[in-house]
């Protein structure tokens, strides 16, 4: 899903998979802005919470607008939240507004901070169902 021109889009896309020499496993090549095991493009999901997080509106307008219940939209908040916690660390956290911090990722983001994210987490920004981070002793470059 995406939101473009004032509109919630849908798009079908064909998942590219290879199978492991390795170790026999199937793997899907995705492409940058989606995020695993989700309906929801990342660039969607960023500008849902920016609308959360800046627009004086109600919660029910913004999942009015995309389309989405309030449960999705407190999930991403959730993880959206945790996942910031993660990747900056508990003191500049703290320090970092959350609106600052989406901003930095808005309107798309780059390439060095999802294969850092990728790199220390081992799982995609805002991927949900991985309790990795639970376990997440180092902090990126």
């Amino acid at each position: 899903m995406s939101f473009e021109h004032g509109l919630t889009v849908t798009y079908t896309i064909m998942v590219i998979r290879y199978k492991c020499t390795s170790c026999g496993h199937t793997h899907a090549i995705l492409p940058e802005h989606l995020i695993p095991y989700s309906s929801y493009s990342l660039p969607f999901i960023l500008t849902v919470l920016r609308d959360y997080y800046t627009r004086p509106v109600s919660v029910e307008s913004v999942c009015s607008k995309y389309d989405i219940s309030v449960s999705t939209l407190y999930a991403w908040h959730s993880l959206f939240l945790t996942h910031k916690k993660i990747w900056l660390g508990l003191l500049e956290d703290y320090l970092s507004g959350t609106v600052h911090f989406l901003g930095s990722l808005y309107p798309f983001p780059s390439h060095p901070f999802l294969s850092g994210f990728f790199s220390a987490m081992r799982h995609s920004f805002l991927q949900a169902g991985h309790h990795s981070f639970r376990a997440a002793r180092s902090y990126p470059p």
